[in-house]
């Protein structure tokens, strides 16, 4: 259960609760640890462009944001990508609900 929260700030505080499988609760974690904090706008164009890029399965390019190389080794087993992309949709969702 991923979610997001706004804050008087302009970052926004993101975790989760798992009860997936560890590839889903993995991508969760490395997702928060790289996000959490950051302004609404980093974390939508963060979602958006893991989302692209995982999705594209183009093995020369670069892992995007930063942070995310592990989760790109998964491309190669294609019944696991909706365990590694859930949290990255889930924040994408989330965001897009957001004022």
């Amino acid at each position: 259960e991923p979610g997001a929260t706004a804050t008087a700030l302009p970052a926004v505080a993101i975790g989760f609760t798992s009860r997936g499988c560890a590839l889903c609760r993995a991508s969760a974690s490395i997702m928060v640890e790289l996000l959490s904090g950051k302004p609404q706008a980093t974390l939508a164009a963060a979602a958006a462009s893991f989302l692209a890029a995982y999705e594209a399965q183009d093995p020369a390019a670069p892992a995007t944001p930063p942070g995310t190389e592990p989760l790109y080794e998964l491309r190669a087993f294609p019944t696991r990508a909706r365990c590694v992309l859930l949290p990255w949709q889930a924040l994408d969702g989330a965001l897009r609900r957001m004022p």
